[in-house]
């Protein structure tokens, strides 16, 4: 690893690493920016929305926010130290700056996951079980400490490396500070592995919420009550949609990452643009996590739009503040 930028005056590398010209970096940092400016925005109209409008204060749309601001952190923490090794393809900010944004990234990305645990959890228990969702969900107490929850358990179990338990290192084909995977690190990849079982949990709680709202259409439709079945039906699709959408998002931004670490650890070369093209997809979950959220609730969907309304009108009236005095 790298920890000194190349010789001279110059803050741009004479020689890249991996044999790129001058373009194809600029290219390749144009998306992340691009990237990075989505995330912002989108999760930005996500919190002012939700924070805006008082009929959005909902237990679900809580756990959004909180993802928002998840992502938000990825955008201002860990996108400026990737946009850094892109440019220069290596790591020159240091061990420090490596231990620092490996143990950040997988503390982010398992605070999301817990997060969509969390709201997988509140939809299943509103509509398979009602009584304990009210229970767990509606005390302000209860909501505070399951926010809290899902920080802290992430905070705490990927601190090891930090303290000596593990360690981080710099893979340049990634461009990104992560777990060293080796033999020596096997008991801590496997403590990893089993402290986070979210993605088999949120599978299960969506696979049980299709199958009740599908038992639900038949109770209903079997009354040949056409308005009530109709409404069912619609819930149903919202359900599905949001479900496939949530599973494809997971799949696509996520697996391709777990796949790279089994080339690393299996000692299999791949193409440097490959490992790149997996992180480009890591990244990009930021920026869509709060879109698939956002454009799949026609309320959040509508929200942001008129958030989006009341912060141009509000600029509007900053670069024009005569025609508002005006008789």
């Amino acid at each position: 690893m790298a920890t000194n930028p190349s010789q001279g005056n110059s803050t741009i590398p004479r020689k890249d690493p991996f044999g790129r010209s001058e373009a194809q970096i600029i290219v390749e940092l144009c998306f992340a920016v691009t990237i990075c400016a989505v995330t912002i925005v989108s999760n930005s109209l996500i919190v002012l929305a939700i924070k805006r409008l008082r009929y959005l204060d909902t237990t679900t749309n809580s756990f959004i926010a909180n993802l928002a601001y998840t992502d938000l952190g990825t955008a201002f923490v860990l996108m400026p130290l990737w946009f850094t090794a892109l440019a220069y393809g290596d790591w020159i900010l240091g061990k420090v700056a490596c231990n620092f944004f490996g143990y950040a990234k997988f503390v982010i990305i398992n605070v999301s996951l817990n997060i969509l645990l969390l709201i997988a959890l509140e939809r299943y228990l509103k509509v398979v079980k009602t009584k304990l969702h009210r229970k767990l969900f509606r005390s302000r107490k209860n909501m505070i400490g399951l926010q809290v929850f899902s920080w802290l358990v992430p905070a705490l179990s990927y601190s090891p490396p930090l303290l000596g338990w593990g360690s981080i290192i710099y893979y340049p084909k990634t461009a990104l500070c992560s777990i060293e995977i080796s033999a020596k690190n096997v008991p801590y990849l496997s403590f990893m592995v089993l402290s986070q079982p979210s993605p088999y949990i949120v599978c299960f709680c969506y696979y049980k919420i299709f199958r009740q709202v599908q038992h639900n259409r038949v109770q209903v439709c079997s009354r040949k009550n056409r308005a009530a079945c109709l409404r069912a039906q619609e819930a149903e699709s919202k359900i599905l949609k949001t479900t496939f959408a949530v599973v494809c998002v997971f799949a696509i931004c996520l697996t391709p990452t777990v796949i790279s670490a089994v080339l690393y650890a299996a000692d299999i070369s791949a193409p440097r643009l490959v490992h790149a093209a997996f992180t480009f997809l890591l990244f990009s979950n930021s920026a869509l996590n709060c879109l698939v959220y956002g454009y799949m609730n026609p309320q959040l969907k509508a929200a942001i739009k008129k958030t989006f309304k009341c912060c141009r009108a509000s600029k509007d009236e900053e670069e024009n503040p005569s025609a508002n005095t005006e008789l």
